[in-house]
């Protein structure tokens, strides 16, 4: 890895923390676990495993694609939100100049060579980058992206998924170009814990410096802009972890690169189109308008084995408000003293019955940070900072911490289905293999590990906004390869039913069904193992009451 990657590595990845260790309840259990909802920026292919295996299932995505998109979102908003920091004239003054500007373009170089290059237009929003793995040029107005791989020489347009920090740069700018700017306390997915100004002469000259110290988790950086203060426009942006340092220089062209054949890319190379169709684009927004529109619920998620009884047990709790959220153990996991009577209000009986569930608090956000519950024994010590957000970000947070985004139904009823670099997606309008009248889509990945899945299909229901029926992965060939696997358990199989209608007229199911999630073992192992479903089931109330405390950190309160 180059010394620049690593400085990048530290700076802009997240270390794999989101997970709270389950109680020995909880390991008794397989967690039938939602792969769709592990990293909804790159929309990856699950990680497979053995049935008996508790692991989460995680998305595999390339330390180039971190790295890519961290220069294009951590980088860049970066050098934005420094510009645009501070409040004083001079500043305000900086941000001016760098606004009036056509084109912003930054360069780094490592020890061995290397070079990345990113440009930034606000005037005709349009960002690119160029380093030797990756070469990108994103038109947002357009909402499309030309993206070029050196080492395999290809070119595939695809839809932008990460649009919003492009979005949050350009407002940034413009808002502050008004002088009606309100920033908040978050640089990139960092958090401001102090910033510094001052002014320094080297060889005569006199530059504008402005320290910024950001921290994510327990980790901190030290990210410093020099300023000419006679131009009023920066000359670098310098990033240091520890010992290692990355700097960018800038400098402000009167033209850039306004498609990806002017950052050296050959016109002979075909594009591999892989923006939907019109028909998919549509699929794509309902599923993406309803998943948003389940909000504002209280949900008690049970789980168990059908073949012994269903569920019975709570063993989560979820509370959603927009961008709120809150997660909830059930601590004792045991079954209710009686059970709400047949065709009675079955929300109105578990909000009745939350007087006296226990809850141990595990993850909460409150739209502008995600906290994590630490322990000592069963009760909360303490509370960790794990994410600083941006406004607007607090819904898609869920979806990075395992105990929500693998559990929260909106994820599985409606999962996020789209092409990248690492898929590509095709729409069956007669469903072929799934139930009647469904439609399927299919997602097949490439460039994945031995044990990642390669293919994804979900049978969506077009006459309920497109919610999924039926949900399969396969394809991995370390599953395949598994001995102790029977053949129906090398498809990673969910079936949904139940379906009820949200207040807002958002169709979801109450059951999810993971199809021979389990093996059980008999005592004397005499007896071969026999496969059986995990069913989760879920009970959504719209009616109840979601106070603001609920979104803190502070005990719920029993009433």
């Amino acid at each position: 890895m180059s010394h620049d990657d690593e400085v990048l590595q530290q700076l802009l990845t997240t270390a794999d923390t989101n997970r709270v260790e389950p109680s020995p309840q909880f390991m008794e259990r397989m967690l039938a676990l939602t792969p769709e909802a592990t990293d909804s920026s790159t929309s990856g292919p699950a990680t497979a495993g053995p049935a008996s295996s508790p692991s989460p299932i995680k998305s595999q995505v390339t330390r180039r694609t971190v790295l890519a998109a961290g220069l294009l979102s951590t980088v860049a908003a970066v050098v934005v939100t420094v510009l645009l920091w501070h409040p004083s004239p001079t500043w305000a003054q900086v941000a001016e100049a760098v606004a009036s500007k056509p084109w912003i373009h930054m360069h780094s170089k490592d020890p061995q060579g290397n070079t990345r290059d990113l440009w930034l237009s606000l005037p005709r929003d349009i960002a690119a980058l160029k380093s030797p793995s990756l070469i990108r040029h994103d038109d947002h107005r357009r909402g499309s992206r030309l993206e070029f791989d050196p080492t395999t020489k290809k070119l595939l347009r695809l839809p932008i998924e990460d649009k919003e920090s492009f979005e949050s740069m350009t407002t940034f700018f413009r808002a502050i170009f008004r002088g009606d700017a309100q920033l908040g306390e978050r640089l990139a997915e960092d958090q401001i814990v102090e910033q510094n100004q001052r002014t320094v002469t080297e060889a005569g000259q006199t530059w504008l410096e402005h320290d910024l110290t950001v921290q994510r988790g327990d980790k901190t950086a030290l990210c410093t802009v020099r300023v000419n203060p006679e131009q009023r426009l920066p000359v670098w942006l310098r990033l240091k972890a520890g010992e290692m340092q990355v700097q960018y220089d800038f400098d402000f062209p009167a033209t850039g690169p306004l498609n990806i054949y002017e950052l050296d890319v050959s016109r002979d190379i075909a594009v591999e189109d892989r923006m939907p169709p019109a028909d998919l684009a549509k699929i794509q927004r309902s599923m993406q308008s309803s998943q948003r529109g389940l909000d504002n619920y209280m949900a008690i998620m049970m789980r168990g084995s059908r073949q012994r009884g269903g569920p019975q047990n709570p063993e989560r709790i979820f509370w959603r408000k927009g961008d709120r959220w809150r997660v909830e153990l059930v601590m004792p996991m045991a079954p209710p003293k009686d059970a709400p009577g047949a065709g009675g209000d079955t929300a109105a009986w578990w909000r009745k019955q939350m007087k006296q569930i226990e809850g141990l608090p595990v993850l909460v956000c409150d739209g502008r940070k995600v906290y994590r519950a630490e322990f000592s024994g069963n009760t909360v010590s303490s509370w960790k900072t794990e994410r600083v957000l941006r406004s607007g970000e607090g819904r898609e947070a869920a979806r990075f911490f395992p105990d929500a985004g693998e559990n929260l139904l909106e994820y599985a009823a409606y999962p996020m289905l789209i092409s990248t670099a690492m898929s590509t997606i095709s729409l069956d309008p007669k469903g072929t293999g799934g139930p009647d009248k469904s439609l399927l889509l299919e997602l097949n990945f490439t460039n994945v590990d031995d044990r990642a899945y390669r293919k994804m299909r979900c049978w969506l229901d077009p006459e309920r906004q497109y919610v999924v029926l039926k949900s399969e992965h396969s394809g991995s060939p370390a599953v395949d390869r598994d001995p102790q696997l029977v053949p129906s358990q090398k498809v990673y199989a969910h079936e949904y039913g139940e379906f009820r209608q949200s207040p807002r007229g958002v169709w979801y199911p109450t059951e999810v069904v993971w199809k021979n999630g389990l093996t059980p073992v008999s005592p004397d192992k005499s007896q071969p193992a026999v496969p059986q479903d995990l069913v989760r089931s879920y009970v959504l109330d719209f009616e109840a009451d979601l106070p603001d405390e609920l979104f803190t950190t502070t005990m719920r309160k029993k009433e």
